[in-house]
């Protein structure tokens, strides 16, 4: 993220999607959910040192995608369509806020 900050118009979007295990202990899983849960902490330092860009987070919850296919537990009830939350990303992004967005 640091070496593309420069890279960007200005005004511009950078947006990262966080991960349901990123506060799950799953064996085999540590480098990807601590990678996962490091977002926010990040985003806010990035949003401090580049004022003229914007920052997101987007904390999708489980989202229906193959991974859950050869997951170690099954996929919750409220698991949402990867549409609804490509929608909920574009809209975060139509409106220019940023920070956290929980769906």
């Amino acid at each position: 993220a640091q070496v593309s900050v420069p890279l960007m118009k200005e005004g511009g979007h950078m947006m990262f999607i966080g991960a349901y295990i990123d506060h799950l202990i799953l064996p085999k899983f540590a480098a990807y959910a601590a990678a996962k849960a490091g977002l926010e902490p990040l985003i806010g330092i990035l949003a401090k040192e580049h004022r003229r860009h914007k920052f997101t987070v987007v904390h999708p919850g489980a989202v229906a995608t193959p991974f859950w296919n050869n997951a170690p537990f099954s996929l919750p009830k409220n698991a949402k369509q990867p549409i609804a939350v490509a929608e909920a990303i574009l809209a975060r992004w139509e409106s220019g806020e940023t920070g956290k967005l929980d769906l």
